[in-house]
Parts: structure tokens; C-alpha cells; sequence
């Protein structure tokens, strides 16, 4: 690959995963990668989502509520984190990870999406952090960094 296509694959490597259609560089390829998710991005499945996402944002609201007269802040980030999460995965993986039933927020997540955030830009120099990540046992990823454990268990899933 030469000329700009080499630049902008160093970015998309940076997540890890070159076979992730949102990060396929050629045209074609992206194309047929697309074309096999298109159909849960119609019109008619999201508008069939609707329900789910509403009973989800009523969660999130009845949560707020509860708070109304409280001195305790609200984490507004987190609470938004949450629900996006919880929509995704219940839509994407048929399993909501219940992150707006947690009384503290998931603020673990947050800090694991954080932490793989940063690393993004580091995979960007050094290609081989991924790689090297993967190879290793779950356990030995969950000793030298317990926060990484929402990240092992959405590998697992995921494989």
C-alpha cells in the first residue's frame, strides 16, 4: 500500500482490529463489509429498536429522579455512558451489560474505555501492542491491570 492509503492505515490500526469494516481502507472491501451490516442500520429495524431505548432512557431518568433532592452528584458522564452502553450491547449482542443498574455508575468501565483510548494512540507508533495484548492469557491481563476486566470479558464475548 503506498501514498496516503499507508498513512490512514496507521490510524486505523490503532483499534487493533483491520477487519472491522468502519476501519477497511479499500473502497471495495468496505463496500462488501457494509453491505453485510446494512440491514440492522434500515430505517424499519431502528425504528424497531425505539422500545428499547426508551425503556432504557426511563431507567436512566427514574435513576436521575431518585437523586432529585439528594447532595449527591450526579456523574453525568457516566450515567450517559451507561446508557449508550446498555443500548449497544442489548442491541448489538442481544445482552444489555446493565450498566444503569449499577448504584455507583460502572465508573471501572469508564476508566478501562479510558485506558484503551490512550493506548490507541500508542498502538498508532508501536503496531505490535495489540498483537502482544491478545496473546496473552486473561489472567495475566486481569493481574497486571484488574481494571482491564470489563475489556477481557467483552474479548471473550466477542470471540
Amino acid at each position: 500500500m503506498n501514498g496516503p492509503d499507508v498513512h490512514f492505515n496507521r490510524y486505523c490500526n490503532q483499534f487493533g482490529n483491520m477487519l472491522a469494516e468502519v476501519l477497511t481502507v479499500q473502497h471495495d472491501v468496505h463496500r462488501a463489509r457494509r453491505a453485510s451490516i446494512n440491514p440492522y442500520f434500515s430505517k424499519q429495524k431502528i425504528l424497531s429498536l425505539e422500545p428499547v431505548i426508551q425503556r432504557l432512557v426511563n431507567k436512566l431518568v427514574y435513576r436521575i429522579e431518585k437523586l432529585k433532592g439528594n447532595a449527591e452528584p450526579l456523574p453525568i458522564r457516566l450515567a450517559y455512558e451507561c446508557l449508550t452502553t446498555d443500548i449497544i450491547t442489548e442491541y448489538c449482542m442481544s445482552t444489555s451489560y446493565g450498566h444503569l443498574d449499577a448504584p455507583d455508575w460502572s465508573p471501572k468501565y469508564h476508566a478501562m474505555i479510558t485506558k484503551l483510548g490512550a493506548l490507541a494512540y500508542l498502538s498508532k507508533q508501536l503496531r505490535i501492542i495489540h498483537p502482544i495484548i491478545a496473546a496473552l492469557p486473561s489472567w495475566l491481563v486481569l493481574r497486571l491491570d484488574p481494571g482491564m476486566g470489563s475489556y477481557v470479558e467483552f474479548q471473550e464475548v466477542c470471540l
